[in-house]
């Protein structure tokens, strides 16, 4: 009896496509997302807290533990659902920019408007202060808190990760035609360059050398340099899968109906399994190396105390870069093999209550935080506040 030969899964189509169907859609990938995000804002409220009243370390410090964890999580998992909406809705980029653009933009005016209102005019009715010297030690104080306070505005990351998507897949309808289009497809160095300067920003606010109000604190990506590595392969990836395809199927007809198949929605989830792997990987030892580099390249004085200084200094700054935390993509790679960017839902009318309804508990969070904040430190806060004022 003749063994039959085993199908690629890149040739499979409808009428002997794979039984295997990944159960997590876009949709449950962004409610896991959106629950992490704002379990990060809860232990986000509770750093503040210890930031302002020490002495509550001891009571909350194990949320202020936890959030650096959850605070890991959200923009990965929002990636992978990402990947879903861009490609079953890659001729409506207009609303995927509208949508991802607007989302940012109404939180970067929250947290602007939490901030004035409630920490620059709280501060403020005790006695006149600097807006610019307040905004610095705002900016400082939310830079200094790392990945639980750049979390906060996580869509900068996906607009841009949107953006990394139409200016590789978009074909312009009246301008860039024909051998044109190549400098369109250059446009990707637009959000590559946005990335690339929050980095240097990063770097030099923990290094020193310059300060950052919390108005440019809100511009800052969240999602570690690595990490958006990993999302730019895959792109580049997918799109030079897509012109071999063509070359080898020219038939459309053929190609579209693999891509309705559980075999191509599987290679995808393997290919985003192996990038995220590698990126996370990558990151730890980018991680150990740059700051034993930086360590030994600031260390004037030979001496242990100096050296471990030293080293201790350069964790701290290649940690708010960003280095070392991409590791969360090895967690989450094994995650992108239950994913299936094909799954559609019946009630595709839903999917904007999700982050209405994520929106509205962060908002929730921070002004019911910040009330408790304020009732429960009401003393130690008047005189934290009295001590700015009068400069005691």
């Amino acid at each position: 009896m003749t063994k039959a030969k085993r199908i690629p899964l890149k040739s499979r189509t409808l009428e002997n496509d794979i039984k295997y169907k990944a159960p997590l859609s876009y949709r449950y990938l962004r409610i896991l997302a959106w629950f992490f995000l704002v379990l990060a804002q809860i232990c986000m409220v509770a750093k503040i807290n210890t930031k302002l009243i020490p002495s509550s370390y001891d009571q909350i410090g194990w949320m202020v533990t936890a959030g650096s964890y959850f605070s890991a999580l959200p923009l990965p998992i929002f990636m992978l659902a990402n990947f879903a909406v861009i490609f079953q809705k890659k001729d409506r980029w207009k609303y995927l920019l509208t949508f991802y653009g607007g989302v940012a933009l109404l939180l970067y005016i929250v947290g602007n408007v939490v901030i004035i209102h409630y920490g620059y005019g709280l501060i403020n009715a005790f006695g006149e202060v600097d807006f610019m010297s307040m905004a610095q030690n705002f900016g400082f104080m939310l830079f200094s808190m790392g990945t639980s306070g750049l979390v906060f505005n996580i869509f900068i990351d996906l607009f841009l990760c949107c953006l990394l998507f139409f200016f590789m897949n978009y074909k312009p309808k009246k301008f860039f035609q024909g051998k044109n289009i190549k400098y369109f497809r250059m446009l990707i160095a637009i959000p590559i360059l946005y990335e690339i300067a929050s980095i240097t920003i990063k770097y030099f606010v923990a290094a020193g050398a310059m300060p950052i109000p919390f108005f440019c604190f809100f511009l800052l990506t969240s999602k570690p340099p690595l990490m958006f590595i990993a999302f730019l392969v895959l792109v580049v990836v997918l799109k030079l899968q897509e012109i071999q395809a063509a070359k080898e199927e020219p038939d459309l007809k053929t190609l579209n109906e693999h891509r309705k198949t559980n075999a191509h929605s599987l290679r995808f989830s393997i290919i985003i399994a192996i990038v995220f792997f590698a990126a996370g990987l990558i990151d730890l030892i980018i991680n150990i190396v740059v700051t034993i580099g930086l360590g030994i390249a600031n260390t004037t004085d030979p001496s242990s105390d100096a050296a471990t200084a030293a080293i201790y200094f350069a964790s701290y700054v290649v940690d708010q870069m960003g280095f070392g935390k991409a590791f969360i993509l090895l967690v989450v790679s094994p995650l992108a093999l239950l994913f299936s960017y094909t799954k559609t839902h019946k009630n595709p009318k839903l999917d904007p209550l999700i982050p209405i309804a994520g929106l509205v508990l962060i908002i929730f969070v921070y002004v019911e935080g910040v009330f408790q904040i304020i009732v429960q430190n009401i003393p130690i806060l008047m005189e934290k506040i009295r001590e700015i004022i009068i400069g005691e």
